[in-house]
């Protein structure tokens, strides 16, 4: 089976995309910098460092390594600034990838294969400098930049549902990842491949000491195969491909870069002469492998980007490898290239195989091999005249050239090779000369640069059509700032795009811009702003803790607006600034650290404004809070409706709404922690609303999932008991009763998956995820969430309503329904989830709204649908015209 990569990002020194890598491997660039002695004091070497004898002051540094637009990744600035910086480089190019390549978390199951480098950001930078290890880093920054966790943070960001795996095996952790990527498109695990690698190393402007005998050059360059190779030096960078099945690429006509025909992965195994010394055996294998693989000769093959460190062992070895496995060439019609990319960026690490790879793709795509700077005559123990080798010092132009190939290896002897072949041509499909054209960024500075960036590469390429180009960036996300246009041409196109202002154009005249095929662009750019810690940071926080109310209000205030990154008051609404609840866990944690006290969460359940917050934390901390009400008012004069929260207890659902429609007061019970049974429950709220004076006839009742069955029962009691008639009952994504057998716990395995559904709830229901907590305070509010969400689903599982009400009901509707996993773990018959009809003598509606059981509240888009729709509903019931707001598909 064959691979197609349709998409493909990189950054490294002095390139920023893939054309204007092209651009710098045609020119033959190096981009190793001196660094001086001040600078190198000042990145944290010593004296005693800088002025050891085999100090060596070059390194190839990445310009703006630390800059990341982090609200595009909703990031706070606190979890930004201690995040590693090749975790972020990664999310960047993962973006301006799946952009290039029209992908998203609905294309199908999309996997995750990564790796980086060492963390030494995590080490010299996050670690305190009194007591570095482990033992003085918190879960937090270790998830922020340990390896472990690069590939499930994409995964996490862009909403892909496949395999997200790390990948370590050193300089050949790439390709590695490449293999194990191909293998579970293969076997069908997924249906897309995010293959990426990044390798940066803090403090980045230093040099290093030369060591006799090691892999780094004491003169301060890479000269793979040359006869004055002496070692390479540390590179910069990152990159990423996307990767899909041949034949789903060509069936969707994807713009297809080049096709993985083939690929291997070994190890050297003993027979050799250290554990960091190469194999000639082992490489040998590897190649032939490959190569058998993808069903080509060695003489399909024109190019091979090579290992090439440049060492002296490492070079003849590899050189005899191939050698061996490509023959001695007698059946070529001329010589297969070799080139190393080391030469020209120095040696990435676990990206070293990443960024062959691309090298390779563009070396296919133009069909020219680039020139191998530094390089001058063969290093005579490689026999170069004598084999079917040669290297290029000036673009060597290859008319036809299908097929190359390229060698990671890793060093312990986990060895990969991977063997290209050149896209297949694609149909064109028939259209109109003129199209449409619409640019978007995420700042007016970044079209501005956009506009340029595209007229530039148009300039550079005028054999594009201009539809294709239209149908690319139709594919593109629509950011804030656009500019529309119309052309018939890429010349006309760059003409315009360069004018200062908009060129409104003839729009109206232009095609659709889907009448083309999809091409590679250069990505649009985020805003990225610089992120970085000083080098070797003493404490997180040198503040000593200031114990009673003292300042309370002032450091909250304060560790918010570091936390958020914004200027705050206590008019600040803490959560449409941008912060969540495991925010304000944590936050409240360090709080109570520096002042002595411990929290309860409870009272701040249903609190959004800053003022408020600290007050209620003052309080705690004076230990003299006051009675807390058992109803939480969103909003001023006579509630609209009383809420019962969900089964996890909290009420920031209805938060987030009330913040969506401030037009409603909204009342909402705080959850009943002693009741067995929904009926007890409902009954305990019954007698909050009798002390808070709040039953009267007309009353509106509703909740949220489990709270949609309290209030059910609540009117059922009112109508009872009471002989109150509430006027409505509005449920959000409540199952009826009957529906819901309970949970399972007849084996260990569904025990476990009943556990991650539990933590899972508690993120997505109230912004708190275990693995980021960074203290027992956190550890409090997942196990108060997990009692209460266990209790409450005992009582549902056993609520069967002693009759019916008079009062109408309406159910807005999660149109994204249970999958049958979810369903069977929770116990729930999905086909009974609606049958609340059978529970009212009135009447019953339903309203579909968009996403599921948890987007609805947590994404912003599904949020604002249903807040307009429980507006709408909740004027119909106050206006009399009845409850129903039919959406498009409802029953």
């Amino acid at each position: 089976m064959e691979f197609a990569i349709v998409g493909g990002a990189v950054s490294l020194p002095g390139v920023d995309d893939l054309d204007r890598m092209r651009s710098d491997l045609h020119t033959g660039n190096t981009h190793f910098d001196t660094v001086s002695r001040a600078q190198a004091l000042a990145a944290g070497l010593g004296e005693h460092e800088v002025d050891h004898e085999n100090y060596v002051a070059t390194a190839s540094p990445l310009d703006r390594a630390t800059c990341f637009d982090r609200e595009f990744f909703r990031m706070t600035a606190a979890e930004a600034l201690w995040t590693d910086p090749q975790h972020r480089l990664l999310l960047t190019l993962t973006q301006e990838a799946v952009e290039s390549a029209a992908v998203s978390a609905d294309t199908g199951r999309v996997g995750v294969y990564t790796t980086i480098g060492s963390p030494s950001y995590l080490w010299g930078r996050v670690a305190p400098e009194d007591q570095p290890g482990p033992a003085r880093v918190d879960y937090q920054s270790l998830l922020g930049n340990d390896r472990d966790f690069v590939s499930s943070r994409i995964a996490y960001k862009f909403g892909f549902t496949g395999a997200a795996m790390n990948v370590q095996s050193a300089c050949s952790s790439s390709l590695v990842a490449l293999h194990q990527a191909c293998l579970a498109l293969a076997f069908g695990d997924i249906d897309v491949a995010v293959v990426g690698a990044a390798s940066l190393e803090f403090p980045q402007e230093h040099g290093y000491i030369y060591e006799q005998g090691g892999i780094l050059s004491p003169t301060g360059r890479s000269r793979p195969f040359d006869a004055d190779a002496d070692g390479t030096l540390r590179g910069s960078g990152g990159g990423v491909v996307i990767l899909r099945r041949l034949g789903d690429a060509v069936a969707d006509q994807d713009n297809i870069l080049a096709v993985v025909a083939g690929s291997a992965v070994n190890n050297d195994g003993s027979q050799k002469m250290g554990y960091s010394a190469p194999s000639v055996q082992g490489q040998q294998d590897v190649l032939t492998r490959a190569m058998e693989r993808a069903g080509v000769a060695p003489s399909d093959i024109g190019y091979v980007e090579a290992h090439g460190t440049g060492t002296a062992i490492g070079d003849p070895i590899e050189f005899r490898a191939l050698s061996r496995a490509y023959g001695d060439g007698a059946d070529r019609s001329g010589p297969c290239y070799l080139g190393s990319a080391k030469a020209n960026y120095g040696h990435l690490d676990v990206a070293a195989g990443m960024i062959g790879l691309l090298k390779a793709v563009l070396v296919l795509e133009s069909e020219t091999v680039f020139p191998q700077p530094g390089f001058s005559e063969p290093n005579p123990s490689i026999g170069l005249d004598k084999s079917p080798f040669d290297i290029a010092t000036a673009p060597v132009s290859l008319p036809g050239l299908s097929h190359a190939s390229v060698s990671s290896f890793g060093m312990g002897g986990t060895n990969a090779h991977v063997v290209l072949r050149k896209a297949p041509n694609r149909a064109r499909p028939d259209s109109a000369d003129r199209v449409s054209i619409t640019v978007s960024a995420r700042s007016s500075e970044g079209l501005t640069s956009y506009r340029r960036r595209l007229a530039e590469y148009l300039r550079s390429r005028p054999d594009l059509d201009i539809r294709d180009v239209a149908a690319t960036l139709d594919t593109r996300t629509s950011y804030e700032n656009s500019w529309t246009t119309t052309a018939g041409t890429v010349a006309e196109l760059a003409d315009r795009l360069d004018r200062d202002g908009d060129v409104p154009g003839d729009v109206e005249s232009g095609q659709s811009a889907t009448v083309g095929l999809e091409i590679w662009l250069p990505p649009a750019p985020l805003l990225r702003e610089r992120h970085e810690l000083p080098f070797v940071l003493a404490s997180r926080d040198t503040s000593s803790p200031q114990h009673g109310t003292t300042g309370v209000r002032e450091t909250f205030l304060r560790l918010v607006s570091e936390e958020l990154g914004v200027r705050v008051d206590a008019d600040t609404d803490f959560f449409a600034a941008g912060g969540e609840s495991m925010t304000l866990v944590t936050l409240v944690g360090k709080l109570t650290d520096l002042h002595g006290f411990r929290a309860d969460f409870d009272e701040l359940d249903g609190v959004t404004r800053l003022g408020e917050m600290s007050g209620v934390l003052e309080g705690q901390a004076n230990s003299r809070g006051e009675t807390r009400s058992d109803l939480i008012v969103y909003g001023s004069g006579d509630p609209d409706i009383y809420l019962y929260p969900p089964a996890g207890g909290t009420n920031f659902c209805y938060a987030a709404l009330h913040r969506t429609a401030p037009e409603h007061t909204l009342a909402a019970f705080r959850a009943v922690r002693s009741g067995e049974t929904v009926e007890d429950i409902a009954a305990e709220c019954v007698a909050n609303m009798r002390k808070a004076d709040a039953i009267r006839d007309g009353m509106v009742l509703g909740g949220y999932s489990f709270g949609g069955n309290v209030a059910f029962e609540i009117a059922r009691i009112l109508e009872n008991d009471e002989s109150v008639s509430p006027r409505h009952i509005v449920m959000i994504d409540s199952y009826a009763p009957g529906s819901f057998r309970g949970l399972s716990d007849s084996s260990g395995r569904m025990a476990s998956e009943i556990e991650e559904l539990l933590r899972g709830a508690a993120m997505e229901l109230t912004g708190y995820d275990s693995g980021t907590d960074t203290d027992s305070s956190g550890e409090r509010v997942l196990d108060a969430f997990g009692a209460v969400w266990s209790a409450n689903n005992r009582a549902l599982a056993r609520y069967r309503p002693a009759g019916t009400v008079r009062a109408p009901i309406t159910l807005l509707r999660a149109d994204t329904r249970l999958s049958d996993a979810r369903a069977t773990a929770l116990g729930i018959d999905v086909d009974r989830t609606d049958d609340w009809a059978e529970w009212t003598s009135a009447r019953f509606d339903v309203v579909d709204v968009p996403g599921d059981h948890y987007s609805l509240f947590t994404d912003p888009a599904d949020r604002s649908v249903t807040a307009q729709t429980f507006t709408s509903v909740l004027h119909a019931v106050r206006t009399g015209t009845g409850g129903r707001t039919r959406s498009e598909g409802s029953e």
